[in-house]
């Protein structure tokens, strides 16, 4: 693509080709968020061409004196377990230090003096114009005291919620329950037998559908594709009485398509983070804790399969979708701020 100035663009970074559906939805979500925004187009950066387009843009920043404003895709991936995305980031982040450039909703996990978290905290501590969105109190506190993130630091919500408003998932006719567990690095073993026993004993009153929000066929997403997609899968959850599930993004495709679900943590507890930030209330979502019995797993289960209350849903989905539009402002009015000072 042809860049001939950065007044009438804002670039987002950082957005994923791999079949990731949680990190594709949260791409998808930014982009509706943005549009909301601003009216300058949205020029996505895909992973791969990180250097090339920094590169490209400070020749044009060099030549015409013009600001750039950037945006950093969110997720799961700011510390050391998702290391290529962090190094990306921290690339960024180092190419323009006095531009403006919004990270958006992370979740943090770092290893005890770790490398890269010592990088991290030198790389982000030299912004003097950068803003930070956290999607989880833990992460919130985390970049503030140990990080030094402690100006321009929101707590709000993953931006897939900002696509509640542009989908309406209340059908009268729900079938089954949909089962998706990962199996990667993040995967959170001590669950396992409570896993096996609530599938087994779902198996026998309902059908599961087995499903991975990773398709490891898919090598690249475009907009299009995205959107399709996201689309389907969002029908999909919609369309079951139950999930359960072990991946943030289950939990969340649940949330917005108002599906009861049940969720197991994942081994660095952004699954509960999430949950003790924003959905504690939720009487929809229930997190499995150690200590539950396998009785009290399969009541919840119960509960949620045949007793089914559209009220509570709106009235839950309508207080987090506030948050959002909270988390929008503060973009439109920093962006309104940039656009003053040109």
């Amino acid at each position: 693509m042809i860049i001939n100035d950065l007044d009438s663009v804002i670039f987002l970074f950082g957005v994923p080709i791999y079949g990731n559906l949680g990190d594709q939805a949260i791409a998808e979500g930014e982009r509706e968020l943005l549009s909301r925004c601003t009216n300058k187009k949205i020029l996505e950066v895909i992973e791969p061409e990180t250097q090339y387009f920094i590169r490209k843009i400070k020749k044009i920043e060099n030549k015409t004196g013009t600001k750039p404003v950037l945006f950093w895709q969110g997720g799961g991936n700011m510390g050391d377990v998702w290391v290529d995305q962090e190094k990306l980031r921290q690339l960024t982040a180092l190419a323009f230090p006095n531009d403006k450039i919004f990270f958006l909703p992370q979740s943090v996990s770092f290893k005890k003096n770790s490398d890269i978290f010592r990088k991290s905290h030198f790389v982000y501590d030299k912004l003097t114009n950068s803003f930070f969105f956290f999607r989880d109190k833990i992460s919130w506190s985390f970049a503030r005291d140990k990080m030094g993130i402690s100006k321009n630091n929101f707590l709000v919500p993953d931006t897939v919620i900002a696509l509640t408003r542009s989908i309406n998932y209340f059908h009268s006719t729900r079938e089954g329950i949909l089962k998706v567990f990962r199996s990667d690095i993040e995967k959170e073993n001590v669950f396992d037998s409570q896993k096996e026993s609530l599938s087994k004993y779902l198996s026998k009153i309902e059908y599961i559908q087995v499903f991975d929000t990773v398709h490891h066929e898919l090598e690249f997403f475009g907009k299009a594709k995205r959107k399709r997609i996201i689309k389907k899968t969002l029908n999909l959850f919609s369309l079951k009485k139950l999930i359960i599930t072990d991946r943030l993004h289950g939990l969340i495709f649940s949330v917005i398509t108002n599906t009861p679900v049940i969720v197991f943590d994942n081994n660095n507890h952004k699954i509960s983070n999430f949950v003790h930030t924003w959905l504690d209330d939720f009487s929809f979502v229930y997190l499995v804790k150690t200590e539950d019995s396998t009785e009290k797993i399969r009541q919840v289960a119960h509960n949620f399969l045949y007793h089914y209350d559209r009220n509570s849903y709106i009235k839950n989905n309508d207080a987090l979708y506030r948050n959002i539009e909270e988390y929008e402002n503060v973009i439109k009015e920093n962006l309104n701020n940039f656009d003053k000072l040109d």
